[in-house]
């Protein structure tokens, strides 16, 4: 039974010997010693806090060990129990230690350490049970998370080694115990945190001494996170002595555990800003006598110096000679020195290695008692030079020569001088009056003075300014640059002389204005000035110099009392205005300005081109730009039509005013419309967009303005009228343009271009009713007694001159809708033909073969009207034909009341039938609108379709048979398109036998609305 007995007590040594570890309470840094374990038959080991009793081989050992805190009993068996686990598991991979860093820049004396995770195998158990402990105080257990794959939280550790007890238990209770080693290093890095500079730039140390100088320099503060106290050192030379100049210093740092901060330096500045200065004594001043001009020779005392930085023989020295006169420099410094007569001054000048300079003054005087000498040899006499004035003066002294030791003192100062022996020149150039007062100063004082000498210099050319006509701008043989003013106007001519000048001018003394010096030479003004003084001065500024070519009775005569141009009296054109200007010095300069006189045409010429030099400039905002090429063309137009003259007008107006003036109309629109544009986009650009409106528009009005002068100069003025209504007539067209040159000038003065524009169109339909004559005596109303003969002879002749313009119009290369303006003449040509046969033969009947009848009287008629009313599509092209429609109109209102007229004086009672009761209505309403200038009212309603009705209605009526049977006059065509609205209020010459007479009234006689 022994061996069963030796199997109990082995289950119960067994229990008792499982180890217990206990962990004593000691401080923290005795529990991070590293561990240790020893082993041997039955022995004992110990050490590092840990102690094992451990046994080999067969049987069983028991001990006991203590050691650091922790005991433990061991025992194991003599042999293995084959039936049960008694393996312990296997740490795998084996415990080792790992090493951890706290970072450089760690802000604290530790870092995040992750303990490796402990994994063991074990032959009987897949999970033994493992507990990591990390010895610190108080110990850490460091979980081992479920993931394998997880790493262990991270603990945060100082400086130092730390054991880790590892121990691995299976399910049967066998265990394994391990250790393994953490070491944590520091590793931050030293910083500096003060770096003393005790010498910024601009504070450098001022030097003390040649042996070098103390600078205190305060020791730099450097700080480490894990060492209180690091070490500090630097490289300063012994006893801080700094040497001149700039020394770098460096600090060095380094902690407990090695980590060097980085170098820090600091710039030690040393200057010398002192200058040398004498040692000991200095020479007292001295006197010595004068017996020559050329000098007496003097010694020079000797001196010692010292300084701040520089050793004395590290010190140059120098010596100058009165440096505030003859500046005489000697380097070396020289035993002796020659001087004249009079104060002088020994400088003595010391120079450190910084470039100070110590100087020291020592003042010898040479005694002079004779006065110096001036002789004037030559001089410019009293008066003004235009070019350099030279004085030449002998200079001599007993004791001083004339270079070096005598001080010429002239005023005012010479812009140059120049010696030669005892003679000095100085030279004048600068404009100016100069009295000169000169004087002669020797070394002791003693003076000569000469104030005979005064003369004027203006060597300057005076110029000259045009404020009127301003020449801003200008660009030479650039018409369309020129400033430009209406022929109609004047131009109040104001010029200026300005002697500029450097110094005093001499002033201007006359200034000359001549007109075309190359063509013509006509003086406009003359004006000579006085001045005052000796030489005489006169005003630098001569301004406001008008035009005096206005001798009264001198027809010549460019001007008027006010000094201004009167335009008309000039070509058309580009002039030139040269203005000579001369001073009282004789200088002289003249200047060129330049303008054009321009009418309507050569206004237009030249903005085409200033239009697009400013289109070329670009910076244009793309509306206005827009609108300023579109203008382009029709200011061209307006040029064409522009070019054809009125034969009987001396200002060379235009036979086509009208047409211009609509091109001007069209272009003044879309100008207006680049205005606008430009001010809410480009404002600097509208004074510029601006003056082209305005410029055409005022070459406009100069025509119109001209063209009126014109009419109002008619031969014998209003007495040529043959009746009296024809003078009242002319009376309301003149009052007409009146009143709307009132409102053009009203309207370019407003900048309503637009407005403008249509005020010139109004006022030229005026002149021009009142220039052509073609007016019809529309108050008039034909008799059976009466010659209706006068009429048509006025309306022959007043459709014969409209015809001969028209054919000249045709004859414009260019002009706008001559299409229309052919069928206007063809028509007109019809007519007249006709009108000439029933002047000179009358109606035809059965008496008068050869006259006009009634048919092709009415068709005359109709085809007046419809060329009146069809110029409209002339008009919409550009064309001006209103004084066509309105001539024509008269003419058609004369030759329908004549029909109306005779048709209802021959057979009376038909003046009763509406037809001629209508009729009359629309002639009395025409007449009406006639009288009260109401054209385009007149045009539109004689140019309406129920005119033409009405005309046809009573040649049906009327005049088909009052020839009797004898008449072969015929009924209107139905198919004329012209009458096809007539239908519905007279009856179709078809359809008349379908109806009877309506009380009284025969078919063809009837009115109304017939529907």
């Amino acid at each position: 039974m022994r061996g069963g007995s030796a199997v109990i007590h082995l289950r119960k040594w067994l229990v008792r010997i499982v180890p217990v570890l206990v962990l004593a309470s000691q401080p923290a840094w005795a529990q991070q010693q590293a561990a240790q374990a020893q082993s041997s038959g039955g022995g004992a080991s110990s050490g590092g806090g840990v102690r094992h009793i451990t046994s080999v081989g067969l049987g069983m050992g028991v001990g006991r060990t203590a050691g650091g805190g922790v005991v433990a009993y061991h025992g194991f068996l003599a042999r293995a129990i084959a039936t049960r686990d008694v393996l312990p598991p296997v740490f795998q991979p084996a415990l080792a230690n790992v090493n951890f860093t706290i970072p450089a820049m760690a802000a604290a004396c530790s870092t995040s350490v992750v303990i490796p995770r402990v994994f063991a195998v074990d032959a009987r158990d897949a999970n033994p049970v493992i507990t990591v402990t990390l010895m610190t105080d108080p110990p850490q257990n460091i979980v081992q998370p479920a993931d394998r794959m997880a790493p262990a939280a991270p603990v945060i550790l100082g400086p130092g080694s730390y054991d880790v007890i590892a121990v691995a238990v299976d399910r049967r209770n066998n265990r394994v115990q391990g250790a393994f080693r953490v070491n944590v290093t520091d590793g931050t890095t030293p910083t500096f945190s003060n770096v003393p500079n005790p010498t910024p730039v601009g504070s450098e140390a001022e030097a003390t001494s040649p042996a070098g100088t103390v600078v205190n320099i305060a020791g730099a503060v450097c700080r480490d996170v894990c060492d209180p106290a690091p070490t500090v050192a630097n490289n300063a030379p012994a006893n801080a002595r700094f040497p001149l100049g700039n020394t770098v210093v460096t600090y060095t740092c380094r902690d407990s555990a090695g980590n060097v901060a980085a170098p820090a330096m600091t710039t030690i500045r040393v200057k010398d800003t002192t200058v040398p200065r004498p040692a000991g004594g200095t020479p007292a001043d001295f006197a010595a006598d004068c017996n020559n001009p050329i000098g007496s020779v003097v010694r020079v005392p000797g001196i010692v110096w010292e300084d701040n930085g520089y050793s004395a023989m590290q010190l140059t020295y120098a010596l100058v000679v009165d440096p505030a006169g003859a500046n005489q420099q000697f380097n070396p410094m020289p035993a002796e020195v020659t001087l004249t007569g009079g104060a002088h001054i020994l400088r003595y000048l010391a120079t450190d290695g910084s470039g100070n300079v110590g100087i020291y003054n020592l003042r010898v005087n040479v005694a002079d008692i004779s006065a110096p000498r001036v002789e004037v040899v030559n001089a410019p006499q009293l008066g003004w030079y235009n070019v350099d004035a030279n004085v030449n003066l002998r200079i001599t002294d007993n004791c001083s020569r004339l270079q070096g030791g005598l001080a010429v003192i002239i005023n005012p100062a010479p812009q140059a001088q120049a010696i030669n022996g005892d003679v000095m020149t100085v030279t004048y150039s600068n404009n100016g009056i100069y009295a000169l007062s000169i004087t002669i100063r020797d070394g002791a004082g003693n003076e000569a003075t000469n104030n005979a000498i005064g003369f004027g210099i203006d060597r300057t050319r005076p110029g000259s300014a045009f404020a009127i006509p301003a020449q801003d701008g200008v660009v030479v043989n650039a018409q369309h640059s020129y400033p430009m003013y209406p022929f109609a106007e004047t131009m109040p001519l104001n010029v200026s002389g300005d002697d500029e000048s450097d110094g005093r001018p001499s002033g201007i003394r006359r200034v000359q204005v001549v007109l075309d010096p190359a063509a013509g030479a006509r003086t406009l003004a003359d004006a000579t000035f006085n001045g005052q003084g000796n030489p005489q001065v006169g005003l630098r500024l001569q301004a406001n110099i008008r035009c005096t070519d206005n001798r009264n009775g001198d027809a010549a005569a460019l001007c008027n009392a006010a000094g201004e141009v009167e335009l008309r009296k000039l070509t058309v054109g580009a002039h030139v205005l040269r203005t000579t200007v001369t001073d009282f010095a004789g200088n002289t300069r003249s200047t060129d300005g330049v303008f054009v006189n321009a009418n309507l045409y050569y206004s237009l010429g030249l903005m085409v081109p200033r239009i697009n030099a400013r289109i070329a400039r670009g910076g244009l905002n793309m509306v206005s730009l827009g609108h300023l090429q579109a203008a382009l063309p029709l200011l061209q137009r307006g040029r064409t039509m522009a070019e054809v003259l009125l034969g009987d007008s001396p200002y060379a107006t235009p036979r086509f005013l009208g047409g211009a003036l609509k091109a001007v109309q069209d272009a003044a629109t879309l100008l207006q419309l680049a205005v606008n544009a430009s001010r809410a986009n480009n404002p600097a650009d509208v004074p510029v967009l601006n003056s082209y409106p305005s410029t055409i528009l005022r070459a406009g009005r100069s025509d119109l303005v001209m063209f009126r002068e014109h009419v109002l100069n008619l031969p014998g003025n209003l007495q040529w009228f043959d009746e009296a209504w024809e003078a009242g007539e002319f009376g309301i067209d003149v009052g007409r343009a009146d009143d709307w040159l009132g409102a053009l000038e009203a309207q370019i003065a407003a900048d309503r271009w637009t407005d403008a524009a249509n005020s010139g169109i109004e006022m030229f339909f005026s002149l021009k009713s009142a220039h052509s004559g073609w007016m019809m005596n529309y108050q008039f109303t034909p008799n059976i007694q009466e010659d209706f003969d006068t009429e048509y002879v006025r309306a022959l002749d007043v459709l014969v001159s409209i015809r001969a313009e028209l054919v000249q119009y045709i004859q414009v290369a260019q002009a706008p809708a001559l299409d229309q303006i052919r069928r206007m003449s063809d028509q007109l040509a019809v007519v007249i033909a006709n009108l000439e046969i029933l002047i000179d033969t009358g109606f035809k009947d059965p008496n008068n073969l050869d006259g006009l009848t009634d048919e092709i009287y009415v068709e005359d008629l109709v085809n007046l009207q419809t060329t009146a009313n069809a110029s409209l599509a002339a008009a919409n092209q550009g064309a001006f034909v209103r004084n066509y429609q309105w001539a024509m109109i008269q003419v058609v209102r004369y030759m329908a009341q004549a029909s109306v007229r005779v048709a209802t004086l021959v057979v009376g009672q038909r003046q009763n039938f509406a037809m001629f009761r209508a009729a009359q209505a629309r002639i009395d309403s025409g007449v009406a609108m006639l009288s009260a200038r109401r054209v385009q009212e007149a045009i539109n309603l004689y140019g309406e379709p129920a005119s033409t009705c009405s005309i046809v209605a009573i040649y049906h009526c009327a005049y088909l048979q009052d020839e009797g049977m004898t008449d072969i006059d015929l009924v209107r065509d139905e198919r004329d398109s012209r009458t096809d609205s007539c239908w519905a209020t007279i009856y179709r010459p078809s359809v008349w036998e379908d109806h009877a007479p309506v009380a009284g009234v025969p078919v063809e006689c009837q009115w109304g609305n017939l529907q």
